[in-house]
């Protein structure tokens, strides 16, 4: 009976490991939540409009959520009209000041932000988001991106950037980056940061494969958080249940003749 008891107070201890967090360990879905950075000037190059219009067509057809500014014009009115007409689902996260200017495109879902500035919005559009792609547009494209790029220079973030680099709208960042790595200002390489992509669909592409397989991104990073937490928790249910036993078994043994 003593031995019974040993095995029992020690099984109790293993089993005193919460089981919920095994739960938080979900494999990434086929179907992604993206966000895409994108102009919303009227005057964007036609060259530009096609490219957003054929990203909103691929990420429709393949069921990934797209998120975005939620406007009507530029790159992304492009983007959002191509997401309906497809079929895709688009979340708009759009500020206060323009959802009555006529910018604002007509979505079925959309999250109106205030403030004095855009620092809750550029949040929310990274916010439980998979990765973060970049079409042409003016600073606060620039902008959005470099706060997730920071991010994963500072290693405050994981999340998979890729840069669709039409017609070489990029080059000049592309080429300061590239310089402040050569002169030790960064502290990793370039493609540690953001991959540069030449049509949307490689773009595309990249991130799947970035977030289902290869590249660090906040999913697998919490992952390995939880797997490690359970493994911590495995071993002091471990030790609980040997000092269990231990109770039950040396007294005997350590007690008066």
């Amino acid at each position: 009976f003593r031995v019974v008891g040993v095995w029992s107070a020690f099984w109790a201890g293993l089993r005193a490991s919460p089981r919920g967090l095994s739960s938080a360990v979900q494999p990434v879905d086929t179907a992604m939540r993206i966000t895409v950075f994108a102009s919303a000037s009227p005057e964007t190059p036609l060259a530009y409009m096609d490219v957003a219009e054929e990203m909103g067509t691929l990420l429709a057809e393949q069921g990934h959520l797209c998120v975005n500014g939620g406007g009507a014009l530029g790159c992304m009115g492009a983007l959002n009209r191509s997401m309906k007409r497809c079929g895709g689902r688009v979340h708009g996260i759009i500020h206060e000041q323009w959802v009555d200017s006529g910018e604002a495109a007509q979505l079925d879902d959309m999250t109106i932000v205030g403030g004095p500035d855009l620092s809750e919005r550029k949040r929310l559009l990274l916010a439980g988001c998979d990765c973060l792609i970049v079409l042409p547009g003016g600073c606060g494209t620039v902008d959005e991106m470099f706060d997730a790029i920071a991010g994963r220079h500072t290693k405050l973030s994981s999340l998979p950037v890729a840069v669709v680099n039409t017609n070489g709208f990029y080059d000049g960042i592309i080429a300061w980056l590239g310089r402040a790595r050569n002169e030790r200002l960064l502290r990793c390489e370039v493609e540690d940061l953001v991959y540069i992509a030449a049509t949307p669909a490689d773009a595309l592409a990249w991130t799947q494969n970035a977030v289902v397989h290869g590249a660090p991104c906040a999913s697998e990073v919490s992952t390995v958080a939880v797997l490690t937490a359970r493994r911590i928790i495995f071993m002091k249910g471990a030790v609980t249940g040997a000092l269990s036993a231990a109770q039950i078994w040396l007294p005997p043994f350590w007690g008066p003749p």
